[in-house]
């Protein structure tokens, strides 16, 4: 019988991908109490504690042991307080900040996203939902060697082309890639517990 010396982990969480990677692993890291000692640092990153405590709440995550109340400084959130929620008549919905399962219900069932985020490259993949990245560059390349993503840089005629091409059901859809089948949790603290 293998003797197991409790190991000590300190769990970072600060923006959305990474506390829908790091909820499921502390649910699995809690089935090993004796093996795995763990600490969750979350860094703040988010202006709106209401979001940030959604994220906890919705995805049944412990409160943080530690917060470091850091926040960021990105452009979309500067941009939402000049935004009033609203339908435009196309059927594009301007929002306040949403909880993460209202807005992974919103990527269900859109039919397309245009983002410049990397999490939601990944979401949309596995959703099988066509996805616009308005960058020039993606540091999740398999979202777009296998899944439905497209990275189109900031030129407003290619995204336009893009999103009428989505539009117009000439899009060749993705596939889930391998091992995103929702027990990475398991399988990392499984290689933690053996290592």
């Amino acid at each position: 019988m293998k003797s197991f010396v409790s190991m000590k982990i300190i769990n970072v969480v600060g923006a959305r991908p990474n506390f829908m990677k790091m909820a499921p692993i502390i649910a699995a890291m809690n089935r090993y109490p004796d093996e795995i000692e763990h600490l969750l640092v979350h860094t703040g990153q988010h202006y709106d504690e209401q979001m940030s405590k959604a994220f906890f709440d919705d995805l049944g995550m412990p409160k943080p042991d530690i917060d470091l109340g850091v926040g960021s400084g990105s452009h979309a959130f500067g941009l939402a307080h000049y935004l009033e929620p609203r339908e435009d008549g196309k059927g594009i919905l301007v929002t306040d900040p949403l909880g993460y399962l209202e807005f992974l219900h919103l990527t269900m069932n859109a039919r397309m996203v245009l983002t410049d985020s990397g999490g939601l490259q990944e979401e949309t993949t596995v959703l099988g939902v066509p996805c616009i990245t308005l960058r020039h560059n993606t540091e999740r390349p398999i979202t777009v060697e296998q899944g439905t993503n497209v990275v189109i840089g900031n030129d407003k005629h290619r995204i336009l082309a893009a999103a009428d091409d989505v539009l117009e059901g000439r899009v060749v859809g993705g596939r889930v890639p391998e091992k995103w089948d929702g027990k990475s949790a398991h399988r990392i603290v499984e290689w933690l517990i053996d290592a």
